[in-house]
């Protein structure tokens, strides 16, 4: 997940909010220049500079539009299915839908992931044949465009490799054969890397070969498919940390394993939750709570070596006992608690 900092709000579509990293602008100028001084001149032949830049800010915007309606996808399926969307992200590399957790079952899974291709694929079709209708022109021309990158988005997403949407059918149903949601994601985010190192040494080999910029641009895109692969296979090790208490997790407040350090804590637990508080667990026992903002306690040159069972603070329920309480939530607040399958077991409050 994409943090909300560093960026701008743009509109707000069925609910989700989209904002724009400042990187979508660079992208955003960059694609509108590129569409005008190479690709609508050799479409369209000899013609007013200006006239094309205008067809490029329009193509820019159209696929870019495409974009946010592929994430629409993703969340409107999340939502369905009861996962709450913090927003939708443009960033230099696309989009992205920033749930505030996992799917918990492997059809939800499936559903949320093929949701996005889904409809970039309709896009492509529409856009293709309004193309046809249109048959020759400026806007011929720009349809046809964007409906070559909707099905551009559909072929690259779904290439078997986390964090792409193929990378999460992929792990779909590898976490419905296999039954653990960590194999299942560690074998999707190193296909993920395998892809990205795909990508990188692609990139060179352009470069190499004189084609600079779009083997720059490949390389680029291969180390950020590197590290969100790298990213997610971490925070899947962190959740199976908690395996020695079933797995559990509640919607207020996940365990975590009290041995990670705090650096580990901050870098790879909280950029990938939207929780605020976390319950520390030591063997297989709940000894209190850690806040986000705990963090901040610990000297920077420090983290690495401070467990987040010393940060911990105990806090019990008036009226319960944290020992019957392991994630110390007010009896007062109802809160589910599932296994690591998605199954409702308990009901607490």
């Amino acid at each position: 997940m994409l943090s909300n900092k560093g960026g701008f709000k743009l509109f707000d579509i069925m609910g989700f909010r989209v904002s724009a990293d400042w990187s979508w602008l660079f992208i955003a100028v960059l694609l509108s220049w590129s569409l005008a001084s190479g690709y609508f001149p050799a479409v369209l032949g000899s013609g007013d500079g200006g006239f094309f830049l205008g067809l490029g800010i329009v193509s820019a915007m159209l696929l870019f539009f495409s974009v946010v309606l592929h994430e629409v996808g993703h969340s409107y399926v999340a939502r369905q299915n009861g996962i709450r969307i913090l927003g939708i992200r443009l960033f230099i590399f696309g989009g992205v839908a920033q749930m505030d957790r996992e799917p918990r079952s492997p059809m939800v899974e499936l559903k949320v992931a093929l949701a996005g291709p889904a409809v970039s694929a309709a896009l492509a079709l529409g856009f293709f044949l309004i193309s046809e209708i249109l048959a020759t022109g400026a806007f011929a021309a720009v349809t046809l465009f964007v409906a070559r990158a909707n099905l551009a988005m559909v072929l690259f997403n779904m290439i078997p490799g986390f964090p792409m949407d193929g990378g999460r059918v992929l792990r779909a149903y590898l976490w419905q054969r296999r039954k653990s949601y960590y194999d299942a994601t560690k074998t999707a985010t190193t296909a993920g890397r395998y892809v990205a190192y795909g990508f990188m040494g692609l990139g060179a080999l352009m470069m190499l070969s004189g084609a600079f910029g779009n083997g720059l641009w490949l390389v680029f895109i291969g180390m950020f498919l590197n590290h969100a692969a790298r990213s997610n296979q971490q925070y899947a090790e962190y959740r199976r940390w908690y395996d020695p208490v079933d797995g559990w997790h509640s919607k207020e407040m996940e365990p975590i394993d009290g041995r990670m350090s705090v650096q580990y804590f901050e870098e790879v637990v909280l950029p990938n939750s939207a929780l605020t508080e976390f319950a520390v667990v030591r063997n297989g026992r709940a000894i209190g709570v850690v806040a986000a903002d705990s963090v901040q306690r610990v000297p920077w040159f420090m983290r690495g070596l401070v467990r987040v069972a010393d940060i911990a603070q105990p806090r019990r329920a008036t009226s319960a006992d944290f020992s019957r309480d392991p994630f110390n939530v007010s009896s007062r607040i109802q809160y589910k608690i599932y296994d690591r399958f998605g199954r409702l077991v308990d009901v607490k409050g």
